[in-house]
């Protein structure tokens, strides 16, 4: 087995480089600037030299909001770039989001529910999910509120603010899931150890919103900081939010035969 780490810079890509390591388990990783996927020659030239058995692609446009100006920059990466993996005769590991829903469901969002994203990201995720689930050891991964030990997110980003900042104004009327990247990580393995194929939604366990998330994260740096709620109106961003982002993970809980973690159980390893 040799894994191909596409995005190598990225939050999950380096849980995935970290947690492989320490598993013995055989893989390179690359960057953009290494081999860029929305150039179908440049992957052919790379596959030509390296036997490669599976492909998980952590690449992608995730900036939501400059997606609504940068459309033809988004669809590059989160359509063409899958749609070029999606044509191997590989395995390939594809993560998408919860923004491909429009958020307007009361209950969590299976599998089997319609897709219907608002903004450019999600339109393009979605796009990108159709691509890869046309090779037939394809797997989509629908993932929501990703935290993790490296990289850039809502976790590092408060904990930040939080000692910087005297009050901050926190949205409090979208509800998810947050996800560890770790555990990401380790369901990852276990999919491909089963040769699975398909469509899969993973969180860890526990809704909140983001207000309730600062808050949690407060609680573990001890700040002096005042958080307040807002709603997603007042807070004026670009793109559109979907209100309810809760996943069900039913469907891979079964598969796995066990649940994810709590997401208030791994927010501590981020924060040390």
């Amino acid at each position: 087995m040799l894994l191909w780490i596409i995005g190598k810079h990225g939050l999950l890509a380096s849980s995935f480089q970290r947690i492989l390591t320490s598993k013995n388990i055989p893989f390179i990783a690359t960057s953009r600037t290494e081999v860029d996927i929305r150039d179908k020659s440049q992957i052919e030239a790379f596959l030509s030299m390296t036997p490669v058995t599976h492909i998980i692609n952590c690449s992608g446009y995730t900036a939501v909001d400059r997606a609504e100006d940068e459309e033809e920059n988004a669809f590059a990466l989160n359509v063409i770039g899958p749609a070029n993996l999606s044509t191997l005769s590989l395995p390939v590991v594809h993560f998408s989001t919860d923004y491909v829903f429009d958020g307007n469901k009361e209950t969590p969002y299976t599998e089997q529910c319609r897709t219907n994203p608002k903004n450019i990201y999600g339109q393009t995720k979605r796009d990108g999910e159709k691509a890869i689930l046309k090779n037939p050891n394809g797997i989509v991964l629908r993932i929501s509120w990703l935290f993790g030990k490296e990289g850039k997110h809502f976790v590092s980003a408060m904990q930040q603010l939080l000692t910087e900042k005297p009050s901050l104004q926190i949205v409090s009327d979208q509800r998810g899931r947050p996800t560890f990247a770790d555990d990401v990580v380790e369901a990852t393995i276990k999919l491909i150890e089963k040769k699975e194929h398909g469509l899969f939604h993973f969180a860890n366990q526990g809704e909140t919103t983001w207000y309730e998330f600062a808050q949690h994260i407060q609680g573990h740096i001890g700040s002096s900081c005042t958080i307040n709620p807002t709603d997603t109106a007042s807070y004026g961003a670009k793109a559109y939010r979907p209100k309810n982002s809760v996943l069900s993970t039913e469907k891979i809980e079964n598969l796995l035969g066990e649940k994810a973690p709590l997401w208030q159980n791994r927010l501590p390893e981020v924060l040390q």
